[in-house]
């Protein structure tokens, strides 16, 4: 048990804001989880998968 937790994504810059992932995690299962899963987006997609519109972003990326 965690407690409750909360996931955000802050810009390694510094610059910009950060971004909510979840808000209310409560066991160290559905953390792991959530962060595997969120590094893999962002390291596939190459954005920050919290700002939204991830994939077309990718998609801009790749056609570009």
């Amino acid at each position: 048990m965690l407690g409750v937790v909360r996931l955000i994504d802050v810009p390694v810059s510094g610059d910009g804001r950060p971004h909510v992932i979840e808000r209310e995690l409560t066991t160290m299962a559905e953390l792991d989880a959530i962060v595997t899963h969120y590094l893999e987006k962002a390291r596939l997609w190459d954005v920050i998968p919290a700002i939204g519109s991830c994939l077309l972003v990718a998609e801009r990326r790749e056609a570009q």
